[in-house]
C-alpha cells in the first residue's frame, strides 16, 4: 500500500469505523419503572470524535435550517456536514433532516437544541457504522405522554395570525368553543389538529358576520 493510499480519506474512514466496531458504552440511566441504562447523545458524540481523530478525520456541521411543519409532518431541522481528512480531502453531506418534537415541558427552543444534538449523534453512528446498542436515548425514551396530532408552536402561531387578520380575539374563539362543550388546553400549541376544520369554518362565518355589520362584502374563503 502506497503512502497516498494510506493517507486517503477512504482508508481513514475505514480506520475510524474499525475503531468503533465494539459500539459505545452506556453512560446514563433512567430510574422510573424497572429502570434502564442508555447511551446519551453526548456519549455517542464524544466516542465518535475520538474515533475520527484517531484516523485524522474531523467533522464540521457547516450549516442548518429550520423547516416549518405541516399536517403530514413535524417541523424539521436540516443539517449540512463536511468530513475532512488531514490529507486535504473532504466529503460533503447535505440536506440531512431530523424532526423537532415539541411537547409539554419541552418548548420549541429546547426541542430545536435537542434535535440538533440528537441528529448529530445519529449521523455519526451511521457514518462510523457504530453497532446499535440496546438502550439509546431516542430508542428508549419514554414517549407515553406524547400526544400526536397537536398544532405545535408553528400551528398555534398560524392560527393566532389568522385570528388577528380577521380582527377576532382568541378569547372570543375560546368562548364559542366552551359554549359548544369543546374543552381545550390553555396552551394553543396543544390543541388538536382535528379542531382546525371547525375553527376555519367558524372564522369564515364570523368574518362574514362582521363584514355584514360593517356594510362590507370583502370576505374571501380561506
Amino acid at each position: 500500500m502506497s503512502k497516498a493510499e494510506r493517507n486517503s480519506m477512504a482508508t481513514a474512514l475505514l480506520m475510524a469505523q474499525a475503531q468503533m466496531r465494539n459500539g459505545v458504552s452506556k453512560d446514563a440511566r433512567v430510574d422510573y419503572g424497572k429502570g434502564y441504562d442508555y447511551v446519551s447523545a453526548e456519549q455517542m458524540i464524544s466516542a465518535a470524535r475520538a474515533g475520527l481523530h484517531a484516523a485524522e478525520l474531523t467533522l464540521v456541521r457547516t450549516g442548518w435550517q429550520y423547516l416549518d411543519g405541516s399536517d403530514a409532518r413535524p417541523p424539521l431541522v436540516v443539517c449540512d456536514y463536511t468530513l475532512m481528512h488531514s490529507s486535504g480531502e473532504a466529503m460533503q453531506f447535505a440536506g440531512l433532516p431530523w424532526p423537532i418534537i415539541e411537547q409539554n415541558g419541552r418548548p420549541m427552543d429546547k426541542a430545536l437544541a435537542g434535535a440538533l444534538t440528537t441528529s448529530l449523534a445519529y449521523f455519526l453512528r451511521d457514518l462510523l457504522l457504530i453497532p446499535k446498542v440496546d438502550g439509546e436515548e431516542v430508542d428508549r425514551r419514554d414517549d407515553t405522554g406524547h400526544v400526536a396530532g397537536v398544532l405545535g408552536v408553528p400551528g398555534a402561531v398560524a392560527l393566532r395570525k389568522r385570528l388577528k387578520e380577521a380582527n377576532i380575539e382568541a378569547t372570543e374563539l375560546l368562548a364559542v368553543m366552551h359554549s359548544k362543550g369543546v374543552q381545550v388546553p390553555e396552551d394553543m400549541a396543544q390543541w388538536s389538529k382535528d379542531l382546525m376544520p371547525r375553527i376555519s369554518t367558524w372564522i369564515l362565518k364570523r368574518r362574514k358576520e362582521m363584514a355584514a355589520a360593517d356594510g362590507s362584502s370583502d370576505v374571501t374563503a380561506e
